[in-house]
């Protein structure tokens, strides 16, 4: 049990570091477009959460019935991802290490403060379900499943922790600013001025750890 908490934690907080949708919530809610922001979080929850409930009953299906079985093909399976995933951090982070740190908004977020609530919906759905960092920390989620015993409703209350934990940081901003009102707003150009310059270093930095914890984790498997 406490193995998968471990495993589950830094997935779910890679996750919650989605850049993109962090600049995006934190836009709508600087410039007052709060139903806007209400409705991203929403939409937010929802890909999530059909992703995520889709992986863990597939990573469910595939655990062992055995208190102790074990399946072979698991630690070799968590090498190869972890290998591929620092490969992958590695050789980003050598193409982009003498760029400039972005200072603008992405083009995909330049009209991000004007969407209705649909759209809000629409986009934050978009970024949490189809994401290839998302899917990744999702997929090794379910591998987590996998390879833990535990009765099935402990397993629906690590989803709900996970989705919830996932979630935290679209969820601030748009409490935040609920709460404080139109004295967020300076705290809230400050997040997105540091989200938009470290976006990269974020996620790229998270994926090389993760990808070792694999690693280390199929080699002492």
């Amino acid at each position: 049990m406490l193995d998968l908490i471990l495993d589950s934690l830094p997935l779910a907080l890679g996750i919650s570091l989605s850049p993109l949708a962090i600049v995006a919530v934190v836009v709508l809610v600087g410039q007052g477009n709060r139903r806007g922001a209400a409705w991203f979080l929403a939409g937010w929850l929802a890909g999530l959460t059909v992703l995520t409930t889709l992986i863990a009953l597939f990573g469910e299906s595939m655990r062992p019935q055995e208190r102790n079985a074990v399946r072979p093909w698991l630690a070799p399976l968590e090498i190869v991802v972890g290998v591929a995933v620092v490969v992958w951090v590695v050789a980003t982070f050598l193409r982009k290490r003498n760029a400039p740190p972005p200072s603008e908004l992405p083009k995909v977020l330049q009209s991000v403060d004007k969407l209705g609530p649909a759209q809000s919906f629409g986009m934050a759905t978009l970024m949490a379900g189809v994401n290839a960092k998302n899917i990744t920390f999702l997929l090794l989620f379910g591998l987590a499943l996998v390879s833990s015993s535990r009765p099935f409703v402990l397993t629906v209350a690590f989803v709900v922790s996970f989705i919830v934990i996932a979630s935290v940081t679209i969820a601030v901003p748009v409490f935040y600013a609920l709460i404080r009102g139109d004295a967020a707003e300076p705290t809230l150009e400050k997040w997105r001025a540091w989200m938009i310059a470290h976006q990269s270093s974020i996620m790229h930095g998270f994926l090389g750890v993760v990808g070792l914890a694999l690693i280390w984790r199929g080699v002492t498997a």
